[in-house]
């Protein structure tokens, strides 16, 4: 086994002096509903929801995808990117954005809101 030493492990029982892990069912059972229900969050949580969120904050960080397909384990970069990383609403909103100035002058890509006149009109 790849992690069978007392210091490899992440969360080790202090009930058992370190000598076992915690067990991922009393983590969950113990730390992680207790915490879920004193933040009034009804959403059933589990492991895979903390791969979710790691994936996809290294992935909001620009962190390259073979670096998140290593801290993830996977075999290949499609899982992490097809299955783990969901795209972050500021990095949608961002490529949006690019592809918008690309196609318009700068002067027609200002949004309605931001123009001066009282009476605003569509984009041609």
């Amino acid at each position: 086994m790849p992690y069978a030493e007392d210091q490899d492990w992440i969360f080790a029982s202090g009930r058992m002096k370190g000598r076992q892990p915690l067990w991922p069912e009393a983590i969950e059972r113990n730390y992680i509903r207790p915490a879920a229900e004193r933040a009034k969050i009804t959403k059933h949580i589990s492991w895979h929801v903390f791969r979710h969120t790691f994936s996809t904050l290294l992935a909001e960080n620009d962190e390259d995808v073979k670096t998140v397909q290593s801290l993830m384990r996977h075999a290949n970069s499609n899982i992490t990117m097809n299955i783990y990383t969901h795209a972050v609403s500021s990095k949608k909103r961002r490529a949006q954005s690019k592809v918008v100035e690309m196609i318009l002058p700068a002067e027609k890509a200002t949004p309605v809101s931001a123009r001066r006149d009282s009476n605003p009109r569509p984009l041609p």
